[in-house]
């Protein structure tokens, strides 16, 4: 608030978002309950809505190529510097203003996708991955690179709060469709993928399908790692762990 260059100084609204959890509570003992009597309100809340409510209007026209690049990468250094709020809502707007443009509008709400994904909003991310991922699949290959992150990102949400039948589908369709020399990332995601494919499985009471999924991720740890790894010990665990439970039911 100091800065030298008034440019570098925050809005008030920003201040104001900083200080609010610093802020004390109503006390309920002294106020009875009633919110309108805490002295410390106008502290608390001194403006009259918080600054993440004051939007600007929707109804703006269409979205023009320029505005769309500029949206897309403002939301990119919004990821990227870990605001993935802001950037909903900016995606937000920006998809009530791209109907007019399919593959816009879908390139904006895989670009929402992420954004809820990296906010931790795993429900909405799967839902909104599996929907674009279905749409692009009416017009792009299933080795195209949005199909596959599509997939790879519902996959990965759906298994995040829990849901084996959704996440499964798009796990093994990440893995059977991505290309393992296409680059170390890509690798390193199938092997990550291929894992939460046997815990899922495991999940579903499928165990016998999850240690010989589990027994096909290790050669692949071991080429990344090395046989001696942390990484390959670990999984030698969990397969011994699974093996002891098939055969004590059995």
């Amino acid at each position: 608030m100091l800065a030298k260059d008034p440019q570098e100084r925050p809005s008030a609204e920003e201040v104001y978002e900083a200080l609010l959890p610093l802020a004390s509570a109503p006390n309920d003992t002294t106020t009875g309950g009633d919110e309108s009597r805490d002295p410390t309100r106008p502290f608390r809340r001194p403006l009259l809505a918080p600054a993440k409510q004051r939007q600007q209007p929707t109804n703006r026209g269409k979205l023009t190529d320029a505005e769309a690049e500029e949206l897309q990468a403002n939301v990119r250094v919004l990821l990227d510097n870990d605001h993935p709020s802001e950037a909903i809502r900016l995606l937000e707007d920006g998809v009530a203003r791209a109907a007019h443009d399919p593959f816009l509008d879908l390139r904006l709400r895989h670009l929402l996708a992420a954004a809820h994904f990296y906010a931790g909003e795993y429900t909405r991310a799967a839902t909104l991955f599996d929907v674009v991922g279905r749409a692009y699949r009416k017009h792009l290959p299933s080795t195209d690179s949005y199909v596959l992150d599509c997939a790879y990102h519902a996959g990965h949400a759906y298994a995040e709060v829990d849901k084996p039948d959704e996440a499964l589908p798009q796990l093994r369709f990440y893995v059977q469709n991505a290309y393992t020399s296409a680059s170390r990332d890509t690798t390193a995601q199938i092997r990550e993928s291929r894992f939460v494919i046997a815990q899922m499985l495991a999940a579903s009471g499928h165990l016998d399908e999850a240690l010989a999924e589990l027994e096909a991720v290790r050669p692949l740890l071991t080429a990344a790692f090395g046989s001696d790894s942390t990484q390959v010990r670990n999984l030698d665990k969990q397969i011994h762990r699974l093996s002891g439970h098939m055969r004590r039911e059995h």
